[in-house]
C-alpha cells in the first residue's frame, strides 16, 4: 500500500470514527480515577482499578489481546508477523486531584466548540484513547506489521510511578517505546525529578493548621492558615491589603485564605504558589512568632521563585535549561509542619552534590529532611534516527518546522530503556481559557479534538516507520 493511498484511506477512517473517539474519551474521562493507595483493597483504589477495567473492557472489545497486571498496569496488544520485537506505547489512566476552581464539571466532560473539558481529557486520558485508536486503524485496515504493537495503561503515573515500578520488575520491557504525554515532535530528555518533605516543630505556637496543595507535581492555587488571634479585627484590617487573602473569624481563630494561579509543577512559570501566599499574609500581619514565624518565613523564602534560587540550587545547563523547584503541599499536624517539595533539575546535575546542598539549606532553616526521592534524568541522543524520523512525521502531518526538545516535566520515559515523549500536545496551542485555567492539572482541562485528530495520524505513521527501524 503507497503512502498516499494509505493517508486517504487513513484520513476516511478517522472521519468515520471520530465521534467514536470523542465518546470513548469521556466514558473513561468521567470516572474519577486519583490514586488512592490500597484504597477497596487495590493498588491504587477502586477509582482507578475501574478505569483500568473500563479500558481493558474497550480494548477487548475492539479484538485486542488484553492483559491486567495485577491491577498495577493494563495492556492491549497488536500482534505482528514475526513478533520477535514489542513498540510500546505508555499512557496513564489515573488524574491528578480535581482541585477548585472549576467552570465545568470535572468528571462529567462535554465537548464544546471543537474542544473536550473534565479532568484527564489531555492528561492522559484523551491521549490513551487516541494511542488505541491507531491500534484500531492499523487492525481494522488489514496493515501488516512484523512487530508487536503494545498499548499500556497505567494507573499511578501522577503519584509517584509506583504502577510501573512494579511492572517493570515482573515483566519484559519493550524494545523500543512512545509516551503520549508531551508536545510533538519528540522530548528527548527529561530531568531529573527530586520531592522532598521536610518536617520542623510548631508545637504550641499560634499556628494551628496550614493546609495548602494534595499532591507534588501540582502548584496549589489554593491554601488556607488558622491562626489564634486576640485582636481579630486589627489582623483583618491589615489582611485586607494582601493580594489574594480573605479572612474569617471562628472562635477565637482566624482563617486566613490564599488563592493564587495552580499550574504543572514542571512548568511553573506564571503561577502563583497558594502556600507563599499565606505566609507572606502572616507574616505582614504578624500573627505568627518563635518556631511558627521561622517556619512561615521559610515558606514564604521558598516560594520566592521558582528557579532553584531560593533554596540555594540555581543550576542550569544548556542541554536541558534551569532548575524548577516548588513547595507544592503544606500540612500543619500533631505540632509539626510538613512540607514537601518537587524539583526538576538539569540532566547533568551532579546528584550527590545537590542533595548534600539541599540538606544545609533546610538544616539552616531548623527543617529536618525526612524523606527523599530521586528519580534520574532521561535522555536519548538528537541524533538518534528515531528521533529524526519522527521529528519528520510531525512536522509534515502538522505542516511545522518543530524541533526536538528536552523539558521538566516527568513521563513514563524515565522508567523505560529506549523511550521518547511523543505528542499529542501542540507547543503554544491557543488557550480557550484565561491564565490558570485549562492547561493539565489546572481547573477547566481541555483539549482539542483536532489535537487529538492530528495526533492519532502521526501516531499511526511514525508506528509503521518504528516498524521498520527498530
Amino acid at each position: 500500500m503507497s503512502q498516499s493511498m494509505c493517508s486517504e484511506e487513513m484520513k476516511s477512517w478517522i472521519a468515520d470514527h471520530q465521534a467514536e473517539m470523542v465518546k470513548d474519551i469521556i466514558d473513561v474521562v468521567n470516572i474519577r480515577s486519583v490514586a488512592e493507595y490500597g484504597e477497596g483493597g487495590y493498588p491504587f483504589g477502586t477509582g482507578c482499578k475501574k478505569a483500568l477495567d473500563h479500558l481493558l473492557k474497550l480494548a477487548e472489545g475492539y479484538g485486542f489481546e488484553t492483559c491486567n497486571y495485577e491491577d498495577y498496569m493494563g495492556s492491549a496488544t497488536l500482534k505482528g508477523t514475526e513478533g520477535k520485537k514489542t513498540i510500546g506505547i505508555f499512557a496513564h489512566a489515573d488524574v491528578v486531584p480535581e482541585g477548585t476552581g472549576w467552570e465545568y464539571e470535572p468528571y462529567n466532560a462535554v465537548e464544546k466548540d471543537g474542544y473536550l473539558i473534565g479532568r484527564g481529557v489531555s492528561d492522559n486520558k484523551g491521549p490513551a484513547i487516541m494511542s488505541l485508536y491507531a491500534l484500531r486503524f492499523l487492525k481494522e485496515t488489514g496493515v501488516k506489521l512484523k512487530d508487536n504493537i503494545t498499548l499500556y495503561f497505567g494507573c499511578c503515573e501522577e503519584k509517584g510511578m509506583d504502577d510501573i515500578k512494579y511492572w517493570r520488575e515482573h515483566y519484559p520491557m519493550p524494545d523500543f517505546s512512545l509516551v503520549p504525554d508531551v508536545n510533538f515532535p519528540v522530548c528527548y530528555g527529561e530531568k531529573g525529578i527530586l520531592e522532598l518533605m521536610a518536617v520542623s516543630d510548631v508545637a504550641g505556637s499560634e499556628l494551628a493548621d496550614f493546609c495548602g496543595g494534595e499532591v507534588s507535581n501540582t502548584i496549589p492555587g489554593e491554601a488556607y492558615a488558622v491562626v489564634r488571634c486576640e485582636d481579630q479585627d486589627k489582623a483583618i484590617a491589615i489582611l485586607a491589603d494582601c493580594e489574594g487573602i480573605s479572612a474569617e473569624k471562628r472562635d477565637n481563630c482566624l482563617v486566613i485564605t490564599g488563592r493564587g494561579m495552580s499550574k504543572h509543577a514542571a512548568f511553573p512559570e506564571d503561577s502563583v504558589n497558594a502556600n507563599g501566599v499565606v505566609a507572606r499574609a502572616l507574616l505582614k500581619a504578624d500573627l505568627v512568632s518563635g518556631a511558627a514565624k521561622n517556619a512561615v518565613s521559610f515558606i514564604a523564602r521558598v516560594c520566592e521563585d521558582y528557579y532553584g534560587a531560593s533554596i540555594d540550587v540555581p543550576y542550569e545547563d544548556k542541554e536541558s535549561g534551569r532548575m524548577t523547584h516548588t513547595c507544592s503541599v503544606v500540612r500543619v499536624e500533631n505540632g509539626k509542619m510538613l512540607t514537601k517539595f518537587n524539583l526538576r533539575y538539569p540532566v547533568t546535575t551532579d546528584q550527590e552534590k545537590m542533595i548534600e546542598a539541599l540538606k544545609q539549606f533546610f538544616a539552616g532553616w531548623n527543617f529536618e529532611l525526612e524523606d527523599i526521592e530521586n528519580n534520574g534524568p532521561a535522555y536519548q541522543p538528537v541524533d538518534n534516527p528515531v528521533v529524526r524520523a519522527l521529528c519528520d512525521i510531525s512536522n509534515e502531518v502538522l505542516g511545522a518546522d518543530l524541533k526536538p526538545y528536552t523539558m521538566g516535566g516527568g513521563t513514563y520515559s524515565r522508567k523505560l530503556k529506549n523511550a521518547i515523549g511523543f505528542g499529542p500536545g501542540i507547543p503554544d496551542e491557543k488557550p480557550i481559557f484565561p491564565a490558570g485555567r485549562g492547561g493539565g492539572h489546572q481547573p477547566d482541562e481541555f483539549i482539542r479534538v483536532g489535537r487529538l485528530i492530528d495526533g492519532l495520524q502521526i501516531y499511526i505513521r511514525a508506528l509503521r516507520t518504528l516498524d521498520e527501524l527498530i
